[in-house]
């Protein structure tokens, strides 16, 4: 049987204990339009990310500024 289960690739949380999206491959941030990486380790075009994990990742780029 296969497992339709949807997982963070960055930290492995599934989707019934957290909302799970396709991570954007981009967001603007003070008229500057910054890429998010992709790990892509399943062969998808996007990655599966938590909220989490993406805000976190964002506020690591916003520091930056």
């Amino acid at each position: 049987m296969k497992n339709n289960t949807l997982c963070c690739h960055y930290c492995g949380e599934e989707n019934r204990h957290v909302p799970i999206i396709e991570k954007p491959k981009r967001f603007g941030h003070k008229g500057k339009m910054n890429f998010l990486a992709q790990i892509n380790n399943d062969g998808r075009e996007v990655d599966n990310i938590c909220l989490d994990c993406l805000s976190e990742e964002i506020e690591t780029i916003k520091g930056t500024f």
